[in-house]
């Protein structure tokens, strides 16, 4: 089955120009938008399982169903390890073919799969994208208004052509995880303060730069982010001069590797189970004695896998953050010296 044209009319109605800006300096990357909508509920669970089988570059569950992402020209990165299906990690085509047979038997005919043009992305988020609220902090986009006064501290966070707006299970999960990691010595009623000072935080495939930016927010430094495409490392630095924390972040173009001979109080690896499995050894090296790993993207079953690579790197499991009981938030501490 071929790939339908390259059009996205429905995205292009009633969005506002300031939205087709893609990310400063760079070529527009079109995606492979991919969507199953079971008619039976029951089926949503078994239908993440097989999805995650597949190199998505991005999942994302609703009411309806699942609609997957994969970019025109998928780089290396995230197709390392042992991906169940690695004859289907060239191109957007061979993917979505792959994928769509597999699962053509469990939903069949309830698959189709359209182009997203870079300059439309944008406008998706912008109709679809209410603020995040969370107990202790707010999430917004720049078009969003702000909350109140008297409400929680608010991020603002455009997504650009990056995934990580917040609203995903594995995001929220993590940013609990964070914040529960270190509370202040007094923690106020409301459960928004937390002191980070001094902390050092690294951010593996940090997407929008959500979670470095609540710890740099917080008091962290330094905190260094690291994403393979460029798209997502100018629109990280965007979003953290956007919140004033420019010069409390440094993100690099760079592959998980470029994490290499650094050492944080904290490393953030919000990617997928493969990633995680094939780098955990240098995710390992990149924690200081007695500082933390916080582990997502990947599901209930494979849980333990994560965690018995993390053991065999000298990781002790301290916790799990999940907030919905099926995307895990893992938090590993590796022993103090």
């Amino acid at each position: 089955m071929d790939l339908p044209a390259s059009s996205n009319a429905a995205a292009n109605s009633g969005a506002n120009a300031a939205a087709d800006r893609p990310a400063k300096g760079l070529a527009p990357l079109r995606y492979l938008e991919c969507r199953w909508e079971p008619e039976d509920p029951a089926l949503m669970e078994a239908l993440n399982g097989l999805l995650s089988a597949w190199p998505f570059e991005a999942l994302q569950e609703d009411d309806q169903g699942w609609t997957a992402w994969l970019p025109e020209h998928p780089t290396a990165e995230g197709l390392t390890g042992e991906t169940q299906n690695p004859e289907a990690v060239s191109d957007p085509q061979t993917v979505w073919d792959a994928a769509r047979e597999a699962i053509e038997p469990l939903i069949p005919g309830r698959g189709h799969a359209r182009w997203i043009e870079a300059e439309n992305w944008n406008r998706s988020w912008e109709a679809a994208y209410p603020p995040i609220a969370l107990p202790f902090l707010r999430i917004r986009a720049s078009f969003h208004d702000a909350g109140p006064a008297n409400g929680p501290p608010e991020l603002v966070i455009d997504p650009q052509m990056s995934f990580g707006t917040g609203h995903h299970a594995t995001t929220q999960g993590m940013l609990e995880a964070m914040h529960a990691l270190w509370p202040p010595p007094n923690t106020t009623p409301d459960g928004w303060g937390s002191d980070w000072s001094g902390r050092s935080v690294i951010d593996l495939g940090t997407g929008t730069g959500v979670l470095a930016i609540f710890a740099a927010s917080r008091g962290a430094g330094p905190v260094w982010g690291c994403d393979f495409h460029p798209f997502s490392a100018q629109n990280a630095r965007d979003n953290a001069a956007q919140n004033g924390l420019q010069d409390r972040l440094t993100v690099v173009e760079a592959p998980i590797e470029a994490a290499r001979g650094r050492s944080a109080d904290l490393v953030l690896a919000n990617i997928n189970r493969e990633v995680l499995l094939a780098h955990m050894g240098l995710m390992a090296d990149c924690v200081q004695p007695g500082g933390h790993l916080l582990c997502s993207g990947y599901l209930a079953e494979d849980r333990e896998r994560v965690r018995q690579a993390a053991a065999e790197q000298g990781l002790v499991f301290a916790a799990n953050r999940s907030t919905d009981g099926v995307w895990q938030v893992d938090v590993f501490q590796k022993p103090s010296r």
